[in-house]
């Protein structure tokens, strides 16, 4: 691996256009049943407010894929020589120095590669607890640890954890120093 430059790890392109066209799917026939089953009441109904939620809902999916769609690079993981960026995961560009632990967690059935900063033990002097994290976060602050969800990726957990391990230890990140 030429850890030189630098690597784009792009969404998956079947996945994408997979969820584009069932969410727009089930939103055609949502829309096109619309009319038979509510404008022909009288008066807003419990139904139709669910009704209406699953059709915001199913209409802000098919926005977020054909984004991916359209934009796939601005949706990728970049690694390089100055750090790792990705977007879902933290506003900023994450330097070497602050790489810490990587390994792979696994919830909700989706396996997720996590990256620990090394000055973020619990218990350090920035674990204030969650409201001091949540407002950090809100901030655009530098968080304790990354989660990366490699679902949509092209990479799997495990390549990806060492791909990162191995940009780390070409750029002497503090998680191989160990």
């Amino acid at each position: 691996m030429d850890v030189n430059k630098s690597l784009v790890i792009r969404p998956k392109l079947g996945k994408t256009i997979f969820w584009l066209a069932f969410y727009s799917f089930w939103l055609l026939v949502g829309l096109a049943s619309f009319y038979a089953l509510f404008l022909e009441q009288s008066g807003p109904s419990l139904f139709l407010l669910a009704y209406l939620a699953f059709l915001f809902i199913a209409a802000l999916e098919v926005r977020k894929n054909f984004v991916l769609l359209i934009y796939p690079k601005r949706h990728a993981l970049h690694i390089g020589p100055e750090g790792l960026f990705f977007r879902k995961a933290s506003p900023r560009t994450l330097p070497w120095d602050e790489v810490g632990k990587v390994s792979t967690l696994s919830k909700f059935g989706k396996t997720l590669v996590k990256i620990q900063r090394p000055s973020s033990s619990p218990g350090s002097a920035e674990d204030g607890g969650i409201s001091v994290r949540l407002s950090n976060l809100f901030k655009g602050k530098p968080v304790r640890s990354y989660l990366i969800d490699t679902t949509r990726l092209t990479l799997s957990a495990d390549e990806l954890k060492e791909t990162i391990r191995a940009y780390a230890k070409a750029y002497n990140s503090p998680a191989t120093r160990d």
